[in-house]
């Protein structure tokens, strides 16, 4: 008899751990993993697999790879390339994640509760819509696609559908998102030069990354939180063609090409003729 209850008990068991309802942190999940992501966290660092429960703690980082987190009611968190993700809390009322540098972009569906983005002292929120943070330093970017967003840690309390706040410290400046990426090259008023370096240097969008390709090969510069940038490049002899890429921190590409000053370090022709005296 004794060992009949056993049994039955240890049925019973194993039943209620298939028919229990999910606690909110074995609901977010690592739906979608593409390329290098690495998931560090209390007791496992290595690869991240799809499919794997997130927990407070859990750490989520990527390179040249992508990665999704999914909510139970639909709502899903997409981690951009070359960024770091920390998971601050999951609980019945949503998730909060903490971005230390790079871009994460949430589409968040009411029946999941509410998402929370934090980052270079900013937070953004919202139960229902469609919104994106990105961080670089002490450098901040929240835009809203769809729904009303709440913010935190600025001198604006929120960043309505179709904006885009620019923060640093407390000081944001809110205004619409752009249809694409700005990426304007100040190309030199004087054509040609006796000189061996010349400047590259212009506007895009704030913290974006700026790559100029030419036969000297690459520079990287980043720009500032105007949105300038600006860098010196090797002039060679003749024509100097370059190409200018700016990526920002969500991940849009512009491209511009032209040519900088033309180098000619030729002797100047002397012209004339000799007179001889009588």
């Amino acid at each position: 008899m004794l060992l009949s209850a056993v049994v039955v008990v240890a049925m019973l068991v194993g039943i209620w751990r298939y028919v229990r309802p999910l606690d909110r942190a074995e609901q977010l999940i690592l739906a979608i993993v593409d390329g290098e992501v690495t998931l560090t966290g209390p007791g496992r660092e290595g690869p991240a697999v799809a499919g794997l429960p997130i927990r407070t703690e859990d750490h989520i980082t990527t390179a040249v790879g992508r990665a999704v987190l999914e909510l139970e009611g639909g709502t899903r968190v997409r981690i951009g390339p070359s960024s770091s993700v920390r998971v601050l809390d999951v609980d019945e009322t949503g998730v909060q994640l903490e971005i230390d540098g790079g871009a994460a972009h949430a589409t968040v569906r009411p029946e999941s509760g509410a998402v929370a983005l934090t980052g270079a002292g900013v937070t953004a929120q919202t139960t229902d819509g469609e919104f994106a943070l990105a961080v670089q330093d002490d450098l901040a970017i929240v835009q809203t696609e769809r729904g009303d967003v709440a913010v935190m840690g600025t001198d604006v309390s929120r960043v309505p559908a179709g904006s885009r706040a620019v923060i640093r410290g407390r000081a944001a400046a809110l205004g619409p998102i752009p249809d694409d990426l700005l990426l304007t090259v100040a190309w030199p008023e004087d054509r040609r030069t006796r000189a061996d370096m010349g400047e590259v240097s212009g506007q895009t969008s704030p913290g974006a990354s700026v790559v100029v390709e030419g036969a000297f090969g690459r520079r990287v510069v980043t720009a500032d939180g105007e949105g300038t940038f600006r860098t010196r490049v090797p002039l060679g002899e003749g024509e100097n063609p370059v190409a200018v890429t700016a990526t920002d921190l969500f991940g849009e590409v512009a491209e511009v090409r032209g040519v900088l000053q033309t180098r000619d370090t030729s002797p100047p022709t002397i012209r004339g003729s000799v007179e001889y005296g009588p």
